[in-house]
């Protein structure tokens, strides 16, 4: 296995637009090839989301280790959350001891004080993926102000 960072460009400008690191496997040491097992947005398109980055790996971590993620949730995310809506759960998937890994897969800015955080759950054959809207509240304050799940369980 080999991790590869790799940096996504403009064409025009050459101007570095966001990051992503890559996992391959079966790499052939003679002409560098192999398959890639996962990628992960390692950073954001927009400088100014590397905040909103931060947060949501910390909501990761809180969810992970069971303890504080519903500190992070607006009433709408909360909701969302306590729904269970398309098997929408907080700690259900992501405090699996089958977890994998919890993974950044995008950022879209939705206007300057909301983005969209796409989220990957990877569990033993399936993925979970999962939207988060982040809302800024003032200067400093984060939080996720609503959730669902992106895309349904996917079969690798």
């Amino acid at each position: 296995h080999v991790w590869a960072e790799v940096d996504i460009v403009t064409p025009e400008s050459g101007e570095v637009i966001a990051s992503e690191r890559i996992l391959l496997f079966n790499v052939d040491p003679a002409d560098r090839s192999g398959e890639i097992l996962d990628v992960e947005a390692v950073r954001p398109p927009d400088p100014g989301v590397e905040q909103i980055r931060i947060f949501v790996r910390q909501f990761l971590r809180a969810r992970r280790h069971a303890s504080g993620a519903g500190a992070f949730l607006g009433e709408d995310a909360r909701d969302a959350y306590a729904s269970h809506e398309d098997g929408l759960d907080l700690l259900g998937y992501a405090t699996s001891d089958d977890l994998l890994g919890t993974h950044i897969v995008g950022f879209d800015k939705l206007s300057p004080e909301r983005s969209l955080v796409r989220v990957r759950f990877s569990l033993p054959g399936r993925d979970i993926f999962e939207s988060l809207t982040v809302e800024r509240l003032g200067q400093t304050i984060l939080v996720i102000a609503d959730a669902e799940r992106g895309e349904h369980a996917s079969e690798r």
